[in-house]
């Protein structure tokens, strides 16, 4: 990669599929740049890219988990839903 950039290549350029020697550095920049990929490396791995000028994408934001599923609703429960009918088994003495 480094090859490329002193070969006047922009880091615009390097789109997956770009190879050098038959390594594809375009994917490996993408690779790179993506939070999940970068949240594993050691420091030391991360200043490579970074002194080639790839920054990574922003992280992902939080997601909330206080949202509903969809189509759950404010629904009661099922037991609650109807009201018992008189007479069916359910009263003391009957």
């Amino acid at each position: 990669m480094v090859e490329c950039i002193e070969g006047g290549a922009e880091l615009s350029d390097l789109l997956p599929g770009v190879t050098v020697h038959g390594l594809d550095v375009g994917r490996w920049m993408e690779r790179q740049r993506q939070h999940i990929v970068r949240q594993v490396l050691m420091d030391e791995q991360r200043i490579r890219p970074a002194a080639l000028g790839i920054r990574p994408n922003a992280a992902p934001a939080e997601k909330d988990n206080t949202a509903k599923r969809p189509g759950t609703g404010n629904r009661t429960p099922s037991t609650a839903a109807w009201p018992r009918s008189p007479g069916t088994g359910s009263e003391p003495g009957r």
